[in-house]
C-alpha cells in the first residue's frame, strides 16, 4: 500500500503494525520461535501504552527528542539495514545501506524523514527515497519508525509502507 506522507498518520502505523503479526525478527533476537511474545509485545506497542510524546521525549531529550544523528539498524525483506539519521526538530534525512539480493549488491538509499508525535509515542515517517547522492527515485519502500516506551524501556519498530515490520536497534551516535 503506497501512502503520501500527508496521508500518514501515528493510527495507520497503527493499523499497520497490528495488520501483519507477526513480525520480522531481527538478525540479534534470532532464536526466540515464541511469536505469541513477540505478538503480544508489538501489541502493547499499539494498545494501551502508558507512553506519551512526553514520556518518550523525556526519555531522550525534552526539546527535540531526535535531534543529532542516529544509527537504527533492522530487517526488511531477509536483509539487514542499517540507517544513519540525521535530524533537526521535525525533520531530516535517513541514509539507509542494505544488501538487494536481486540485484546482488549493496545499495544506498537516502530518504526525507518527517517527525509526528502521537498518543502512542512518536512516529518517524520516511518519504521520497533516492539513490543516495543524486535524485533519482529509489525502487525503496519508506521506512517508518514508532518510538514508545513499555517497562520503562524505549522500543522502536520499523514498519515500511509494504508493510514490512521489524525491530530496530537504536544507537546514539552524538
Amino acid at each position: 500500500m503506497k501512502l503520501n506522507l500527508i496521508t500518514k498518520s501515528a493510527t495507520f502505523l497503527v493499523f499497520t503494525i497490528a495488520s501483519v503479526l507477526p513480525i520480522q525478527n531481527p538478525a540479534w533476537a534470532f532464536g526466540s520461535n515464541n511469536n505469541l511474545t513477540e505478538t503480544r509485545v508489538i501489541a502493547d506497542l499499539i494498545s494501551d501504552s502508558p507512553s506519551s510524546p512526553l514520556t518518550i521525549a523525556q526519555s531522550l531529550n525534552a526539546n527535540s527528542p531526535l535531534d543529532g544523528t542516529w544509527r537504527l539498524t533492522f530487517i526488511g525483506n531477509g536483509a539487514v539495514h542499517t540507517a544513519l539519521l540525521t535530524m533537526q526538530g521535525s525533520y531530516g534525512v535517513a541514509k539507509v545501506t542494505y544488501f538487494d539480493s536481486n540485484l546482488k549488491r549493496i545499495q544506498n538509499v537516502d530518504q526525507l524523514m518527517q517527525l509526528r508525535y502521537s498518543s502512542k509515542g512518536i512516529a518517524l515517517f520516511g518519504y521520497n527515497p533516492v539513490y543516495s547522492g543524486t535524485s533519482i527515485a529509489a525502487p525503496y519502500s519508506p521506512d517508518n519508525f514508532f518510538f514508545t516506551v513499555i517497562n520503562d524501556s524505549l522500543q522502536v519498530v520499523n514498519c515500511d509502507d509494504k508493510e514490512v515490520c521489524s525491530w530496530v536497534r537504536l544507537e546514539n551516535l552524538n
